[in-house]
């Protein structure tokens, strides 16, 4: 916002929480420039937050809408036609990025539903996860992965896509032993995520997520009932050559 914005109190609350998981990226000159411009979507994401609440130092939707033009502009530069994928750090970048223009049109930058952007780019999200589970280091990147999951997921709604991202969030969440939509939210806070707009389709793949946990787990319990059930029942059988034994007396 380039100093035009006053935090108040609830402002600076935010601006502690949202963005502090990209702060890794600054270890190397390609995650700085990065972090850079995913700074400013959080500046202008809470901006957006104070301009929404109104109150004291508000910024003016004037200022707010040119700087959101300029974050947005500074992204899609950065966006290269060409992937090498064979650089792990390129790779978790450009899904970062994709995960990111997920949330402005989510958020900020929001296109007509005629424009199928958010299915779009979940396909192109889907495909560079696909790709970067072939390198080395994807387990350094859990929490990330966990909200670029959710957040592809979300844009996946009312397409095939959506099974893909919840099979893949919901055995990351397992692993990482997360049972709680609060985790899930406190997670995707420390990112890119802005409540009144996220939460409400978050919390419904949550709910779907655990509607499907539940089904998985019943189902894992029916089959291990049965498999039990069948292995008493042949401990009860007498053997083979018993059997043939008990014939030949018989005869």
């Amino acid at each position: 916002m380039n100093g035009k914005h006053s935090l108040d109190v609830a402002a600076i609350e935010l601006d502690s929480r949202l963005g502090s998981g990209f702060r890794y990226f600054r270890s190397t000159t390609a995650g700085h420039e990065l972090l850079e411009v995913l700074e400013s979507f959080c500046e202008v994401t809470i901006a957006l937050d104070h301009y929404d609440r109104g109150g004291h130092n508000a910024p003016e939707a004037f200022d707010l809408v040119e700087a959101r033009n300029s974050t947005q502009h500074r992204l899609l530069t950065q966006i290269s036609p060409q992937l090498d994928l064979g650089d792990a750090e390129k790779y978790v970048h450009h899904a970062c990025r994709l995960a990111t223009l997920i949330f402005s049109d989510m958020v900020l930058f929001p296109l007509p539903p005629t424009q199928q952007l958010k299915p779009r780019l979940a396909v192109m999200l889907r495909q560079t996860i696909e790709a970067g589970k072939l390198l080395s280091g994807w387990e350094l990147h859990a929490q990330i992965s966990v909200w670029m999951l959710t957040l592809g997921a979300i844009a996946a709604s009312f397409t095939a896509e959506r099974i893909w991202y919840t099979e893949q969030l919901l055995q990351l969440l397992q692993a990482l032993g997360i049972q709680e939509w609060s985790t899930l939210e406190s997670i995707c806070c420390g990112f890119l995520w802005w409540k009144p707009v996220c939460n409400e389709p978050g919390q419904r793949l949550w709910d779907e997520m655990s509607t499907t946990s539940i089904h998985e787990a019943r189902a894992m319990e029916v089959n291990k009932s049965r498999t039990e059930e069948s292995l008493r029942d042949s401990s009860k059988q007498p053997p083979k050559g018993s059997q043939r034994f008990y014939r030949s007396q018989d005869v």
